[in-house]
């Protein structure tokens, strides 16, 4: 496999990637809200909400300037081999603050079909379970060799099998 591409689906940029998402969710939860709710101006924030400057400026570049932020800043992060110098480090964060978005849609899917899985293997169990052991047989019984004769039968029953 290439170096580069081994360093990109390594565990350490799966792992900056969901650190970026989950910055950036919180990040988008906290200014939304804000908007809604404890924006000074709440018509203003109401109207501007779904305006082209969040949803199409501000949202798609916040990953990538995050990543890069990140990379800066985090020195002690166990980057890849080749990714310890600032520039590399740099280019690491963009790459991944770049693909956060689909590494964390990837990873909920991930999660989510385990999760399904998991429920319905409980499931399974729960309602197919293995029926208890039979029980033991009868002890065996010594056979009687003699025979009762009855004498009081009446001869009006029907024969056997007969209505």
């Amino acid at each position: 496999m290439d170096t580069i591409l081994q360093a990109f689906l390594s565990w350490q940029f799966l792992f900056f990637c969901l650190a970026i998402g989950a910055v950036v969710f919180v990040i988008r939860q906290v200014v939304e809200y804000w908007m809604e709710n404890g924006w000074p101006l709440k018509q203003w924030a109401a109207a501007h909400k779904d305006a082209k400057l969040w949803r199409g400026l501000i949202l798609p570049i916040l990953p990538i300037l995050l990543g890069q932020a990140g990379a800066l800043l985090a020195k002690g992060y166990p980057y890849p081999e080749g990714f310890s110098s600032t520039s590399g480090r740099v280019v690491f964060g963009l790459v991944a603050g770049f693909t956060s978005g689909l590494i964390v849609r990837l990873f909920r899917s991930f999660l989510s079909d385990k999760i399904s899985e998991f429920k319905n293997n409980i499931q399974y169990r729960l309602t197919n379970t293995v029926p208890p052991a039979p029980p033991p047989p009868p002890p065996e019984v010594s056979q009687i060799n003699n025979v009762v004769q009855i004498n009081n039968v009446p001869a009006d029953l029907p024969k056997r099998g007969q209505p």
